[in-house]
């Protein structure tokens, strides 16, 4: 309904001599994105992201039932499974802030690093896992580490969110590794 009357504004301004104002790439992407998403309540905000929390973390410890068949040379079931599982993870905060506003903090200084590794290497674990190509030399070893790496990454992802935790962490590795 409001992208009709939208287009109905737009339409008369230029009708009567005025032209609407332009509106970057940036602003009707936004709109697009909040467009898709329709207002929630705070309760079915909660709702959503609870079951899509609940589906991510059952499908990626699901995936710790396939190891086997990734080493033996069969990685596509571990593959998927993990890699849906960590992205619905990330996907359920959408629930919460809204989309555009979780994708605008996912990017932000603190967290964008982290932020790119993990889709890095989530893109990078699906094309190998899913290429054609099964000739990859060490495929399984090679998609352990990066799932490795998804996962520590998503892990350095989350802790930008609660704060201190990150130097906590950081803290508390280094006095492992001092200590030992």
């Amino acid at each position: 309904m409001d992208d009709a009357f939208e287009s109905m504004k737009a339409s008369s301004m230029r009708l009567l001599g005025g032209e609407p104002e332009e509106k970057s790439t940036l602003q009707e992407m936004e709109e697009a994105v909040c467009s898709v998403c329709p207002s929630l309540s705070w309760r079915n905000r909660l709702i959503g992201y609870g079951a899509c929390l609940a589906v991510g973390f059952c499908l990626t410890f699901g995936s710790l039932f396939r190891v086997a068949q990734l080493l033996t040379g069969n990685p596509r079931p571990f593959v998927l499974y993990f890699s849906l599982g960590s992205a619905l993870n990330i996907c359920s905060s959408f629930f919460l802030t809204g989309p555009w506003k979780q994708i605008k903090k996912m990017f932000n200084p603190v967290r964008a690093v982290a932020t790119s590794i993990y889709l890095a290497t989530l893109s990078a674990t699906l094309f190998v896992a899913l290429s054609p190509y099964a000739s990859v030399p060490f495929r399984g070893i090679l998609l352990l580490c990066l799932v490795v790496a998804q996962f520590l990454s998503y892990v350095w992802y989350t802790l930008s969110y609660v704060p201190f935790a990150r130097r906590f962490m950081a803290g508390f590795w280094s006095g492992l590794r001092g200590g030992g």
